[in-house]
């Protein structure tokens, strides 16, 4: 049994000390690219860069695959085509950052060493231009913010100043002056001090050189190995503390230290060791060191101090071949690649002590100095030692078995016992035996001390209930039968209490209590209640307000409204900012300046949903409860992370008309420039990548949405790419945002312009084209048609009044000339008394004078136009036996000489066709002046004809009838059936108004 109790003892004090490293591993399943990985990167925007090689890189193996270099960015693994040279790359040997940013990719090729200069924004390589036959290069070091590199040809070594990629500048060079065939690779050492520089190599001795290239000191081979003289002396790893400089030799565990003036290497302390298989040194941006050793599958990072290396943290691995890893702070994380495996390792929190992990916490009580009892909601109490870090379960008993309380609201310590509640009892625990009294009545939610001989606590739906510890017995004091009472404080007299629907405060002496509902605070949902003064109480509720409550003047005012709206558990005041507990992670606020920072996991919390009841301020920092451990740190020195992280685009895929093939683009510089992206129209489908810089995405686990032109969004969740199989032609507007854990939004949205292009023929400036093609073409054929029209009625018109010339011409000619001959011959007739030839004469110069006048009127100067057709009229109603009818306005006013002569001829060309084709019996003329126009109607009784046909046959009269009035602008309708007579109508408008 006491065995038993020990073990249980020795598992629960590991309690508060094992806090768990957070690890994540990527294999070639999810994008690495490497067999082996040989070097890691950050560049300026926080990504990583990967470099290494794979087993079908090799020059003996045939049909190889390109390598490629890789960039991360915490979620996804991008392969970024290396330069296109004509010989085979076989491993990328390093990757080094410059000061401005740029990297230097260092290559293993089939014929050589190559370095480049590389930008990762814009993915250009530059290879730097060394002189011709170069037979080998180191790695590239910086120092005093200066790159360097040894290069070699033939025997002689240089060390040179990388200034650009087309410049350097000589150090110094030497020749070796061994037998021994030597190499310079990136495994050979550089170590620079202010006075002079270590240079070490498998095949190269020790040697320190001053920096004008004098050689002050060598080893040579095995010349510190007591009882080794096999091995060589090879620098393999060193590391700086307190400006003194350590390093390993290959082969060997034992640590040896610089003399510094001497220049001479000696065993460092009392024979420091570090025994491994695989060894690696890591220094991070802030200039610290970690230590990693392997063992079998075992992972030890270590520290130096002055007394030798401690392991501060070990991890299992399934192997571990070779180790390269990279960090920015030693102190936070980690990046390893081992095995063809790329590890991330996130250690605990060194600002904030975590205890009980997957402990659902509850209240917290000070016992003594630095000592502390917690209570969980389902595993018991504990002890907590915030200075040894130990936790022991607080066991009580119940008669002769364990007692394990439940749920425990409050404990309230005093010298000889405490006073608690379990669930559904009131307990009290005599601190010396630890033995329990349970005091039954209704399941406890909230507890709370009113004063030395009374307890106070509240119920759901019952009574808010006292507990007399003295007499051992529980009274109702308010009857809460439609309220569940969340949280209680003490305000002098007064209980406060948080309930689901207000806040009821009771006042012990007089037994009376007030109730504040809805009417007084917009959310009455309360789940928290934290003393603020005598007289004033903060109240925390479900929707994330917290509000500063005055018991006295019955005020109530919002402080603060969680932007996730994320319940209170609850507010605790330390100095000038409340630290806010909530559903959804830890607020420090300041009331005065309304700021707020919400700290979670990422900043070493255990989980980030809080629990209520668990909150308490000491001397030396802040207890904080959640559903999964107890965070215990000093506000003050909580460090801030500050939110630099951007999202940004890093990759595009999309058709390329130029070349008919897909083409991928990492150019982030071209991205970031606003430049839309246009898709091809033989081919709309686009295929995107982004991400966050400036953060890291493995611990941050953001998640992504976007929307298009404004629409709904959609929830990539974790996925940080998009595809768009076909993009309808058109503008887009693609907007992406990202997320924590908690939904609080990660830096600005990512906003691109899309465009989507269509075939020329279907884009709106073709169909606008042919449109306005199609228009012109039928203004030209329009323009064409009343050309032709004019012409013909100009034509028209020149023939009808070339026509009324030569007419009258003839009937002058016929008055002047056969007329007067005429009249002559009747004369001498008359006088010779010849009465046949006289008669004869005077009929055709009758019939003579009629032809005249019907060549030309010449009434219609004498009489006018409207007189003329009526004296028309008359004349052929005396000639035919057809009956006329007329009715005739005066209409001489509105015709010029021309049209005058149009119109008359057309009334008589009417009347004529009526004589001569109709066999008709009445005609009726009608003259009718209107108010714009002169509606002329002609109609007869007689045969009719077919309309249609006798145009089709080009009537010569029926067309010098349309023209005549086309002349004088009007219209002509011309109805006709057969055996039911015509009607002509001809409709001129009135142009002329003397």
């Amino acid at each position: 049994m006491l065995f038993f109790l020990v073990c249980l003892m020795t598992s629960f004090s590991s309690l508060g000390q094992s806090e768990k490293i957070f690890h994540e591993t990527f294999t070639k399943q999810d994008g690495l690219a490497f067999d082996n990985v040989n070097t890691l990167c950050f560049d300026t925007d926080g990504f990583l860069w990967i470099g290494g090689s794979n087993q079908d890189s090799r020059v003996i193996v045939a049909d190889t695959k390109k390598l490629t270099l890789q960039r991360f960015n915490g979620q996804s693994f991008h392969n970024i085509p290396l330069p296109g040279v004509l010989y085979q790359i076989t491993e990328i040997s390093q990757i080094h950052k410059r000061k401005d940013g740029l990297l230097y990719v260092l290559l293993k090729t089939s014929i050589g060493q190559k370095l480049f200069l590389f930008n990762p924004e814009t993915i250009v390589f530059k290879e730097v231009q060394f002189e011709a036959d170069i037979a080998g290069l180191s790695s590239v070091y910086t120092y005093q913010e200066k790159d360097y590199i040894l290069v070699q040809k033939d025997r002689k070594i240089s060390l040179v100043q990388l200034i650009d990629h087309s410049s350097q500048k000589l150090i110094f060079s030497f020749e070796d002056e061994t037998k021994s065939k030597f190499l310079v690779d990136p495994g050979t050492q550089f170590i620079p001090f202010p006075a002079y520089c270590v240079i070490s190599d498998d095949n190269l001795p020790v040697r320190f050189f001053d920096w004008k290239s004098n050689l002050l000191e060598h080893y040579a081979d095995a010349s510190i190995y007591n009882n080794r003289n096999t091995e060589k002396y090879v620098i393999d790893e060193h590391l700086v503390m307190n400006d003194t400089t350590y390093v390993f030799t290959k082969k060997n565990s034992i640590l040896y230290q610089l003399d510094n003036p001497l220049r001479y290497f000696q065993e460092a302390g009392q024979k420091i060791t570090l025994p491994s298989t695989h060894l690696k040194v890591i220094r991070d941006s802030n200039g610290k060191y970690i230590t990693l050793a392997s063992q079998e599958n075992k992972l030890g990072f270590y520290e130096l101090k002055s007394a030798g290396f401690k392991k501060i943290h070990e991890v299992t691995l399934d192997q571990i071949s070779g180790i390269t890893a990279i960090s920015k702070n030693v102190s936070k994380d980690i990046w390893i690649a081992t095995n063809g495996e790329l590890h991330y390792f996130k250690f605990p929190s060194q600002e904030i002590s975590k205890f009980l992990p997957n402990k659902s916490l509850r209240a917290i009580q000070p016992l003594e100095s630095n000592t502390y009892l917690v209570a969980t909601e389902a595993s018991g109490w504990f002890v907590v030692q915030t200075e040894t870090k130990e936790v022991t379960p607080y066991e009580m008993y119940l008669g002769d078995d364990l007692y394990k309380p439940f749920s425990s609201r409050n404990m309230i310590v005093d010298d000889t016992v405490i006073w608690s509640n379990s669930s559904k009892e009131i307990i009290k625990v005599d601190r010396k035996t630890r033995n329990v009294s349970i005091f039954k009545h209704f399941p406890v939610i909230s507890l709370e001390c009113a004063n030395d001989s009374m307890l106070v606590y509240g119920t759901n739906s019952y009574h808010l209930m006292g507990f007399d510890t003295k007499t051992e017995t529980h009274i109702p004091l308010v009857k809460t039968d439609s309220l569940y009472i969340y949280d209680l404080v003490m305000l002098d007299n007064w209980a406060v209490a948080g309930t689901d629907k207000g806040i009821l405060a009771y006042h012990f002496p007089t037994k009376k209590h007030t109730f504040f509902g809805k009417d007084f605070l917009n959310d009455p949902f309360v789940l928290s209640l934290e003393k603020f003064s005598t007289t004033e109480v903060i109240i925390g509720t479900r929707s994330g307000k917290v509000i500063k409550f005055n018991l006295f003047t019955e005020l109530f005012e919002l402080y603060y409204s969680d932007d996730l709206k994320a319940g209170i558990a609850s507010v605790t005041v330390v100095d000038n900012n409340w630290w806010i507990n909530t559903f959804n992670g830890v607020v420090m606020f300041d009331p005065i300046t309304k700021s707020k920072t919400r700290f979670s996991e990422k900043d070493g919390f255990s989980h980030y949903e809080g629990n209520r009841y668990s909150a308490l301020r000491t001397n030396d920092g802040l207890f904080l409860g959640t559903i999964e451990g107890l965070n215990f740190f000093d506000p003050n020195a909580l460090e801030i992370s500050k939110d630099t992280a951007a999202l940004t685009l890093l990759k595009v895929k999309k058709y390329n008309s130029d070349t008919k093939m897909f083409e991928t683009s990492f150019d982030r510089k071209l991205f970031s420039e606003n430049n839309p992206i246009i898709l091809a129209a033989e081919n709309t489908s686009l295929a995107l990548d982004f991400g966050l810089k400036n953060t890291n995405a493995v611990n941050t686990n953001p998640m992504y949405t976007y929307r298009l032109n404004a629409g709904d969004w959609v929830n990539l969740r974790t996925k940080n790419s998009l595809q768009f199989p076909n993009l309808a032609s058109g503008t887009y507007e693609l907007e992406i945002e990202a997320f924590d854990y908690s939904g609080r939004k990660i830096a600005n949205p990512l906003t691109i312009q899309i465009v989507s292009e269509n075939f020329f023929y279907k884009t709106w400036w073709f169909v606008l084209l042919i449109i306005l093609t199609i228009i012109g073409f039928l203004l030209w054929q329009l323009k064409q048609l009343q050309t032709r029209r004019k012409m013909q009625e100009q034509f028209a018109y020149g023939l009808i009044q070339s026509q009324e010339d030569e007419r009258k011409r003839i009937a002058k000619e016929l008055h002047d000339s056969i007329n007067q001959q005429l009249t002559l011959i009747k004369k001498k007739a008359q006088n010779s008394q010849q009465t046949e030839i006289t008669e004869l004469t005077h009929n055709t110069l009758e019939e003579v004078r009629a032809i005249s006048r019907g060549l030309y009127p010449p009434l219609l100067k004498q009489l006018g136009l409207t007189e003329s057709i009526k004296q028309l009229i008359v004349d052929l109603d005396e000639e035919h036996a057809l009956f006329f009818s007329e009715e005739i306005d005066e209409i001489d006013v509105h015709f010029d000489e021309n049209n005058t002569l149009n119109f008359y001829r057309f009334i008589q060309e009417c009347i004529t066709n009526v004589l001569k084709h109709a066999n008709a019996k009445a005609v009726a003329i009608s003259i009718e002046k209107q108010q714009k126009e002169i509606v002329t109607i002609i109609k007869d009784n007689g045969k009719g004809f077919d309309v249609s046909e006798r145009k089709k046959q080009h009537s010569l009269g029926l067309k010098t009838m349309t023209e005549r009035i086309k002349i004088m602008k009007g219209n002509l309708q011309i109805d006709s059936e057969i055996d039911k007579g015509t009607t002509i109508t001809a409709i001129i408008p009135i142009q002329y108004e003397h």
